[in-house]
């Protein structure tokens, strides 16, 4: 998740700061939202990693409590069904339409290395769903449908007493 991420913050992050040459005119569009951009790339950058939780056992506790099964199904479902939404259907709909992200101020190499960027992007939301589909299934403790409290170690039934 962390490949889809960060290559588009990271380029958006250099676009503002000046540091891509070919992007000034894209840039001037977005002239006083730095802090935008900053809180932008850090919130997709943060998501992806929420998202690496889901397939990660940190990613079932918080401070030693157990999170409840639902909140990650719930918020990555509807985070990855917006990321779909806004990456993978509107943002392509949109390009094929002719209707481009950049309002055509980039073009050549400059061009090249946004798509490179953007393009990972796409696979961020349905990335996203599966996750958490694998996520419900291996809480549900059955590997099924249902959400059933997945079953832990059997630690407690060792004698450790020697």
């Amino acid at each position: 998740m962390l490949a889809c991420a960060v290559p588009s913050a990271v380029w958006r992050l250099m676009m503002m700061a000046g540091w891509l040459p070919g992007t000034e005119q894209l840039q001037a569009l977005h002239e006083g939202e730095g802090g935008y951009v900053l809180g932008l790339s850090i919130a997709q950058v943060l998501a992806a990693v929420l998202v690496v939780g889901l397939v990660r056992p940190w990613g079932e506790r918080f401070v030693g409590v157990d999170i409840n099964r639902w909140l990650p199904v719930v918020l990555g479902t509807v985070g990855g069904a917006v990321m779909t939404w806004l990456f993978t259907i509107s943002l392509w709909a949109g390009v094929l339409a002719g209707q481009r992200p950049d309002q055509s101020t980039l073009e050549g190499v400059p061009l090249a290395i946004m798509v490179w960027a953007y393009a990972p992007m796409m696979l961020f939301g349905p990335l996203t769903l599966v996750a958490v589909a694998g996520y419900a299934r291996r809480r549900s403790g059955s590997g099924g449908p249902g959400l059933e409290a997945r079953p832990r170690a059997a630690s407690h039934l060792i004698d450790h007493r020697g």
